[in-house]
């Protein structure tokens, strides 16, 4: 969308072209659509846009690494309604390893 073309021209890329590549691709598979949203865009850079950095501590201070990994999972399984092959790509982990972790967090 003519949207998240703007979200993309405003993102600072700090990994270059590798990181615009691996967010356009997971873009891709969230979305179901026939197009990628600004919704897509700003989850997966994960809210960095300039005008929008946090100022001071992240709201995931404080929060161990397991605890992070449980958000981190059950978000991205909500935004993929369930599709756990979604899940396991937009993640980056193995399919198998997404199905350990949601067994041993209790996700469904």
């Amino acid at each position: 969308s003519d949207d998240a073309v703007s979200l993309l021209r405003q993102y600072p890329w700090p990994g270059n072209v590798r990181e615009l590549k691996n967010v356009i691709r997971r873009a891709v598979l969230l979305c179901s659509g026939d197009s990628v949203t600004a919704e897509h865009i700003d989850l997966l850079v994960g809210g960095k846009l300039p005008e929008e950095e946090l100022s001071g501590r992240s709201m995931l201070s404080g929060l161990s690494l397991k605890e992070i990994e449980k958000i981190a999972i059950k978000q991205t399984l909500e935004l993929t309604k369930g599709n756990k092959s979604k899940a396991a790509s937009i993640l980056q982990i193995d399919y198998k390893t997404l199905l350990t972790k949601v067994k041993e967090y209790g996700f469904k």
